[in-house]
């Protein structure tokens, strides 16, 4: 018995400690009331919301001393607080004359600095109607900001671009700001989603190495800008296969850049550049233009094997229909096989043939970005010329089979890539089987492939493929000839059949698109 005395004093020290009550009581009640589910303000109403009328008996269960009371109703207990509720808010806030952040604002549009004010009802969304100098306002606790904001912007659920992403959200004349950082991220309010994080002027984050900056959110797109360390300020951020991608605001407009990656793909690349000389980062193509042009004539001007340009010959040339359907025809009046092979022979050395190599490189935005290809039919095929090769990132399946003529006119009107070097190997034999193989084993299967330059090395002939990488192995595991017998190499670039050692010739460099009339 004592026992039990003592656990009752202990729970009536407690209760009135919290000046809480628990007497019922019946009493007339001479106001207007809402009900709520809950003791607070921003707690769903009962009564669907509507107000309850003066009562002549209501029936009080429990009293509180901020105010609360909770009473019976025909819904069941629910909680009133007829006066109000002293509240304190340490940080400064608007008044509106609506729970809405674009309606008027109070106290002639100054935030109130932290004070404690008479809370006297509210709603669900988590504003707060409370009495003021003007009389009754609202105000959304620690917004003491609205911003316009003219640009679409997305909700992060921390203050980083690397945690949950939520809404895309457009323009906002009113948009609530409840804390500013001076990284450039802000805590609002938003209509369903709750407090969130943006960044609609861009988060600053500190950059400590060079890095590069693209079109688009991966190594192969174009690159158009490089930049030392720097801090910069980052809209967007994109997860990818190759690495991290920010959206950085440059003096270019917003571009995409990666640490991560492009140190892998530096990486990875280094081996190579370390075997041939040569970074694809530092080519002036002007000069090479020059330069590989003089080693081209000069080779022309040596060669005397008849699988080889002629000295005469300047230039490789896609032939006019009209020629090529002539040669056809000739090739199509000789039945037996060895006039046909004497046709073959007689095939004009300065025309694009099977097996020769193109590349592209984008003169505006430098070696990084190139892309290469192999002729993987020609007139001997009784086909119009067309090469193999892996387009993009885009490309689906990865493999394509595309007209020679078509891909160069594509890229006549092109400003910045338009250049072409053709490269040949001189035994025509090998050139053959590296086209051939380019079409039956690359471009047969091209529903096996899948378009990465990152996850397998250049060496391997897996599922992953890319341009170069096709044209590499076309060449080795199709007519046996290594191009790049480097042991350690990762990733094969376009601009790397520049340097293969003697293995080709560069036969060719001009304009897309200005071959004979078709």
């Amino acid at each position: 018995m004592k026992k039990l005395f003592s656990f009752l004093l202990f729970v009536f020290v407690i209760f009135s400690a919290n000046n809480i009550s628990f007497a019922d009581e019946v009493i007339p009640f001479n106001k207007s009331f809402f009900a709520y589910n809950e003791p607070k303000f921003t707690s769903a109403k009962g009564n669907g919301g509507i107000q309850y009328g003066p009562q002549k008996a209501l029936t009080v269960k429990e009293k509180r001393s901020n105010g609360w009371w909770k009473i019976g109703t025909w819904e069941g207990d629910k909680w009133i607080n007829a006066d109000g509720e002293l509240q304190a808010f340490d940080k400064p806030f608007l008044a509106f004359y609506e729970p809405t952040f674009s309606s008027q604002k109070g106290n002639m549009e100054i935030p109130y600095s932290p004070t404690t004010v008479r809370v006297i009802d509210g709603n669900t969304k988590g504003w707060l109607k409370f009495q003021s100098w003007e009389g009754d306002k609202w105000m959304y606790p620690g917004v003491a900001e609205t911003v316009a904001v003219n640009n679409d912007f997305y909700t992060y659920s921390e203050p980083s671009f690397t945690s949950a992403k939520g809404s895309l959200y457009g323009p906002q004349k009113f948009l609530p700001v409840v804390e500013k950082r001076q990284d450039g991220w802000w805590k609002i309010v938003t209509a369903n989603e709750g407090l969130k994080w943006v960044a609609p002027n861009g988060a600053r984050i500190n950059i400590d190495v060079n890095f590069s900056t693209f079109n688009e959110p991966f190594i192969e797109a174009d690159r158009v800008g490089y930049y030392g360390p720097q801090p910069i300020f980052a809209y967007d951020m994109k997860k990818t296969e190759q690495g991290t991608f920010y959206l950085v605001g440059t003096d270019l407009g917003k571009k995409w850049m990666s640490q991560d990656a492009e140190k892998e793909f530096n990486e990875k690349r280094e081996p190579m550049r370390q075997a041939l000389g040569y970074n694809e980062n530092d080519l002036d193509f002007n000069s090479i233009k020059v330069q590989q042009a003089a080693q081209a004539r000069a080779f022309v001007e040596s060669a005397s094997d008849s699988t080889m340009l002629k000295p005469e010959q300047k230039k490789l040339r896609i032939p006019s229909k009209e020629e090529i359907e002539e040669f056809r025809k000739s090739l199509e009046s000789s039945n037996d096989g060895q006039a046909r092979s004497f046709a073959a022979r007689a095939m004009p050395d300065d025309w694009v043939r099977k097996g020769d190599i193109i590349y592209t490189p984008n003169s505006q935005y430098g070696a990084l970005v190139g892309h290469s290809a192999i002729v993987a039919k020609d007139p001997m095929d009784g086909k119009d010329y067309q090469i193999v090769h892996a387009p993009g990132t885009d490309a689906n399946p990865a493999v394509g089979i595309q007209e020679l003529a078509q891909w160069e006119f594509i890229h006549k009107k092109n400003p910045y890539y338009h250049t072409f070097f053709y490269f040949r190997h001189p035994d025509r034999s090998v050139g053959a089987a590296a086209g051939n193989y380019a079409y039956n084993h690359f471009y047969k299967n091209r529903y096996n492939y899948k378009y990465d330059i990152f996850t397998t090395s250049a060496k391997i002939d897996s599922a992953k493929t890319y341009c170069s990488k096709l044209v590499y192995l076309s060449y080795r595991d199709g007519a046996g000839v290594d191009l790049f017998p480097t042991k350690n190499f990762y990733i094969v670039h376009p601009a790397d059949f520049l340097f293969s050692q003697n293995k080709l010739r560069l036969y060719f460099i001009g304009e897309g698109g200005y071959w004979p009339s078709n």
